[in-house]
Parts: C-alpha cells; structure tokens; sequence
C-alpha cells in the first residue's frame, strides 16, 4: 500500500498526462487526417495518373493543409498546470467540494481562535480521508462529439486498404507521387511493341504488332481471350494500357531505370480500341475486333440405322469456328451400362 502523498504524486502526474494527451489529440488530429488521406492517395498511385498541372495543384493543396494544421496543433497545446491536474482528480473521482484545493488552503483568519483552529483541522482531515478515493479515468478527448459523422474511421479505413494494395512497391509510389512528371517523349526515343498470342484450341500463329509514328495503325483481329504482352521503352513515367474500357498499368522492368522499359501481360476479352498511354496522352492506338469464340455445334444428319451385323450406325455433322479435333458419342443400354468413343471422320462422319 502507497503512502498517502505518494500515492497522490502519482496520481496528480497522471492526471496532468490525461489532460495533455487530450490536447495533444484534439490539436493534431487534423493534421493526422490530412497525411491519412495524402498516404492513401499516393499508395493508390492516383497522382501520376493526373494532368501534371492538375498533380502540381494538388501537390501544394496538400502542402498548404499540413504547414496550417501544423501551426493550429503547435498553438492548441499549452501547459498542464498543477491546479489543472488537481481539479481533473476531483471530477474523475466524482468529488463535488474539490479536497484536494481544500487542502491546499490555508486559514484566512481567526488563527488566535481555539474553536477555529480546531474545526479547520477537523475539515482538512475530512478531506484527507475523501483524498484516499481519488482515482483518474482514460483520457477522453470527446472525439465522438467533434466528429459526430465517424470520418476518422474513414480515413483509417481508406489507409489500411491502400497499404494492402501499394505496400509493394510503396518507394516507387511515393517517388511518382512527389516528382510530378514533366517528360516529353520524343517518337525517336519511343518504342511500343505488343505480342498477341490467341488461345491454343484456335491453332492461330502469335501476331506482333510495333507502333510506328504517324502509320495508319491496322485493325487488330484477335479471338477472345487471346493473351496479350506489351513493352514500352525510353519513358521514365509509368505507361497504361487500354483495351476498351479496362486500364492496366505497365511495371518497370527495372525499378532503378524506369527508362529500360516498362512491360505487362494480360488477356484480351472485349473492347474496340488498343490504347498504350503516356503521361495522360494516348501515343499508339490500333482499332480492335475481338472475336468471340462461338459454342461448336452437333446435329444427327440422318436417323441412326442399324447395320446388316445388328450394330448402330449414326450419322453426323459438326461445326466449330476454330474446327473438330474430336467427337464422343455415348450411348446408355436397357441394363444401364453407358459405352461411347471417340467418332471417326473428323467432323463429317459416322459412328
């Protein structure tokens, strides 16, 4: 058990740090928003994607909120006084005539009289014994008050799923966020190729395709789902992808030089345009046709018959846009038991 004045040096202690933390969070939490919102935004990767004006503006936007909730929390903190801590004991301890300044109080007048001596001591010792129940609470700053709306959970919220998904490759993020890009890439300097690979069951050759400054670009004919590979090279900036209404962001071959090329993979599967897009400006388009691969379809070209030896005979016709490899007929006897394989003939034949 604490002596009583060490007890109460320990609890006037912590009350001074409830009421500093209290001003401490309702001066900087502000600031604490703003960087949330900043961080999420750039791990998102969002600015570089911009007009470079348009990321410039925000760049400063940011900038003039911090230097002002900066200044606000620097001038919202000030000094915790003993007398502060005092009366914070009292409300947390629920005491309604404040011991802890009675005891700090001393006669005014009437020293020379017995009776009132007497009775001063008689109070001060009843407030030494109510002093034994002083405790203090958690630091309540009253946040639900001044943020009735919860968008401080919002802001955590949009932080916590922007780390999972930049966390990677969040230096890479924060540098095209902080240096907007002011590249003007030359056609000389610029090189675009994309490999097109349609899906194995078509039996198409790969197609490439190299961007050519100011050509006609030719219309690109690809079956659904035809695997895609394009690099891009002499740009430092992150280039996109366009096929159709879906955006895809290239990776840096290597990270430390941007500038030795930029590549993705992806599969084409709509859209009427291919786009590769460069510091917000379109620089290779091909109009696009993508083929969607048709279900194959069988139909009996005769009754099935049976033959001179009592065996069946079925006669067939099958169609596919991208051709017959194979044909399986199966048929279930009266006792239940299903036999089949493979028809003859290709796609015209009979079983």
């Amino acid at each position: 058990m604490l002596p009583p004045r060490v007890r109460h040096r320990i609890l006037l202690r912590l009350a001074r740090g409830a009421l500093l933390w209290e001003q401490i969070w309702l001066a900087v939490w502000p600031l604490v928003a703003v960087t949330g919102i900043f961080v999420a935004i750039v791990l998102f990767d969002f600015l570089p994607h911009l007009p470079v004006w348009f990321h410039i503006l925000t760049l400063l936007a940011f900038t003039a909120a911090f230097v002002l909730f900066v200044r606000n929390a620097w001038q919202g903190v000030c000094s915790v006084t003993d007398a502060d801590a005092r009366h914070r004991l009292e409300i947390d301890s629920g005491f309604d005539h404040r011991p802890l300044t009675a005891l700090e109080d001393r006669l005014a007048g009437g020293t020379d009289d017995e009776a009132a001596r007497t009775l001063w001591t008689l109070h001060r010792e009843r407030m030494a014994r109510a002093v034994r129940l002083l405790r203090v609470a958690l630091p309540s700053p009253g946040m639900a008050r001044r943020d009735p709306l919860a968008l401080r959970a919002v802001v955590l919220f949009l932080v916590v799923i922007a780390f999972a998904v930049g966390h990677r490759d969040a230096a890479a993020r924060f540098e095209r966020a902080l240096l907007p890009s002011f590249e003007r890439v030359s056609d000389a300097a610029l090189d675009i190729s994309v490999w097109l690979t349609p899906p194995t069951y078509t039996g198409q050759a790969p197609v490439f395709f190299k961007w050519v400054p100011k050509e006609a670009a030719p219309t690109i004919r690809v079956p659904e789902g035809t695997a895609l590979l394009a690099q891009v090279a002499g740009v430092r900036s992150q280039p996109q992808l366009k096929v159709g209404e879906t955006i895809t962001p290239f990776v840096a071959i290597d990270r430390k030089q941007p500038e030795e090329g930029h590549r993705l993979e992806t599969a084409v599967e709509t859209g009427t345009r291919l786009a590769v897009e460069i510091s917000g400006k379109e620089r290779a388009v091909w109009p696009l046709e993508v083929i969607a691969d048709r279900v194959p379809t069988i139909e009996f070209s005769e009754p099935p018959q049976k033959t001179s030896r009592a065996q069946l005979q079925v006669f067939f016709l099958a169609e596919d846009d991208y051709g017959v490899s194979e044909i399986r007929l199966f048929t279930e006897r009266a006792d239940g038991k299903t036999i089949g394989g493979p028809a003859p003939g290709g796609a015209d034949g009979l079983l």
